[in-house]
């Protein structure tokens, strides 16, 4: 028959097992919670730089490049078969020493490609679009075009690249494409703007009387005017040869430094065409997820050996922090197993 001390060590060794169990139960759910956390976190850091690349891929000027006028060739589609595809692209616009060279579309409204690419698929990056209004062929004296303001080039991410002067008196030309025929583009000023000035965004100039009047407005808000020497400096547009009765472009794109802010740039439709004076370059595609970087030889990598170093390197981590938490483990269950042992003398 067991004595009260035995029934009492019987009753204290199953509340040490309980309690054994019940801390081992609590460290596997602590565990197991921060393992979670670190594999939802790798997942989602996945899913993020992917999407990054989806939206960046959409808005790349390479995606259409081999329907664009002047570069088809026997085996590639063209112009008119991206039009088939869809019948709002009207022309192809190209702003030479800039990421600036894609198909221009036309909506029933301005929201129509905000978020839609050419080939009428989602994508937040949209489409380089004109204003609704506008005539379609051009012949509207001020014709408005809108893009998203986009890192690396994309879209009319390099507007902004005209508020810098020396940039700005390097780069001024360009080539606009449309009814079948090339016309040359001549950028004579830049400005920020607010995207609620009614003045400025107009496309409804009809007069001379008008059209003076406009030019003579973003004359007197504008960074920098070209002059007749091809440069900046000039205090009235006039003095780049922009008058009454011209056809004139208005980019506008989001600013990065303003609510309501747009980076303007202004460019004048001439009926002769320029030669591009920029060598084309590859854009160099690592660049999109690590952004400051600049090594000599990441210009050469394709864009999936950095995503495979990237991922490579988070599953690193999340191995090594794993071995963390299960070596931790195995110390705690080590410390445990020796305070159950009996010591010297106890005849438990």
């Amino acid at each position: 028959m067991a004595s009260g001390r035995d029934k009492k060590q019987d009753r204290g060794s199953v509340g040490l097992r309980a309690a054994d169990f019940l801390i081992r139960t609590a460290d596997s759910f602590l565990d197991l919670c921060i393992i979670s956390f670190f594999l939802g976190l790798f997942v989602f850091a996945t899913y993020t730089i992917w999407d990054n690349q989806q939206i960046y891929g959409n808005a790349d000027a390479t995606v259409y490049e081999s329907y664009k006028p002047e570069a088809e060739a026997d085996d590639s589609p063209t112009f008119a078969e991206l039009q088939e595809i869809n019948p709002d692209v009207l022309g192809w616009m190209t702003i030479y020493g800039t990421g600036i060279d894609y198909p221009l579309v036309q909506g029933r409204t301005n929201d129509d490609y905000i978020n839609t690419t050419v080939d009428k698929k989602f994508a937040l990056s949209g489409s380089i679009f004109l204003e609704s209004q506008n005539a379609r062929d051009f012949s509207d004296f001020n014709t408005i075009i809108y893009g998203h303001h986009m890192e690396q080039s994309e879209m009319f991410g390099d507007l902004d690249k005209f508020r810098d002067q020396a940039f700005f008196d390097t780069h001024k030309y360009g080539n606009l494409y449309y009814g079948g025929k090339n016309r040359g583009l001549l950028i004579f000023c830049v400005m920020d703007a607010d995207a609620y000035d009614s003045t400025l965004y107009n496309y409804s100039l009809s007069t001379p009387e008008d059209e003076a009047a406009y030019l003579n407005y973003i004359s007197g808000i504008s960074s920098y005017i070209r002059n007749a020497d091809g440069v900046s400096g000039a205090s009235n547009v006039s003095e780049s040869g922009v008058n009454p009765g011209d056809h004139i472009l208005m980019l506008s794109t989001c600013a990065t430094d303003a609510t309501n802010g747009r980076y303007v740039v202004f460019a004048k439709v001439m009926e002769e065409t320029y030669a591009n004076p920029f060598p084309k370059e590859e854009k160099p595609v690592v660049k999109r997820l690590v952004q400051g970087i600049n090594l000599p030889f990441m210009d050469t990598l394709p864009s999936w050996w950095l995503y495979g170093v990237f991922l490579f390197v988070a599953l690193v981590l999340f191995l090594l922090i794993y071995g963390i938490i299960r070596t931790v483990q195995a110390r705690r269950a080590g410390k445990r197993e020796k305070s159950d042992l009996p010591e010297d003398g106890d005849s438990r």
